[in-house]
């Protein structure tokens, strides 16, 4: 049902059922969850403003980091998700009912960027975006795919970076979470910028130098 509400003209966005769904998720669970088993903490959010609707970008390295973004910034966000998640019956009640909408990764559609423009334009909900596009599991940044930058440059939105570190403990359900907020970066019309601007920020975020692919690739081949 709550599917149906989202696939009909995204009418789920500007009522309130998601709002107050998401709001008693994240206070009465997950909230709690990750301050007892991770121990998180939150460093940067006085950067953000709550007037005004944005796009919360991060790196992802886990399958915590979308219900975790919510956690952290106690923010309202609806994220892209992969179509393949919403074939799975509780998970995609779920998942819908917390805001998330399915996105073709290997074939972008105009219907996503429609969405995203008009999850913004509701004033009610911000856009969370995993860059990577998968999860990068090996302590680096990963490839960035170009997609995020360009539903940015769509909505002229403010790009918010965010940097989630989790160590794993003992157990899967245990560790440390230490979640950074960056600056908002600036509307653009260059979606190379906001591009660049992004990998920038989340790099000095983390400390981590963002080496891209073909660089990594020709730097191996150097050595043999």
């Amino acid at each position: 049902m709550i599917r149906n509400i989202i696939n009909s003209n995204n009418s789920f966005y500007d009522s309130n059922i998601g709002l107050i769904f998401q709001s008693l998720f994240v206070t009465f669970m997950l909230r709690p969850y990750y301050s007892l088993f991770f121990r998180m903490e939150v460093h940067g959010m006085e950067n953000v403003s709550r007037g005004e609707p944005m796009i919360f970008a991060a790196n992802h390295a886990s399958y915590h980091d979308p219900p975790l973004l919510a956690a952290a910034t106690g923010m309202h966000i609806a994220y892209m998700a992969k179509k393949e998640l919403f074939d799975v019956p509780v998970l995609s009640q779920l998942i819908s009912a917390l805001g998330a909408f399915p996105v073709n990764r290997e074939k972008p559609e105009i219907k996503t960027i429609k969405t995203a423009k008009r999850i913004i334009a509701s004033k009610r909900w911000n856009l969370g975006i995993f860059p990577q596009g998968t999860r990068i599991m090996d302590g680096t940044l990963g490839s960035v795919k170009p997609g995020f930058s360009l539903i940015a440059k769509a909505t002229k939105s403010h790009v918010v970076p965010v940097y989630i570190n989790l160590k794993r403990g003992k157990y899967p359900f245990y560790g440390k979470i230490v979640v950074k907020v960056g600056k908002p970066l600036p509307p653009s019309d260059n979606a190379e910028e906001i591009h660049e601007n992004w990998i920038n920020a989340v790099s000095k975020l983390s400390g981590i130098e963002y080496v891209k692919p073909e660089t990594a690739d020709n730097q191996e081949s150097a050595t043999l």
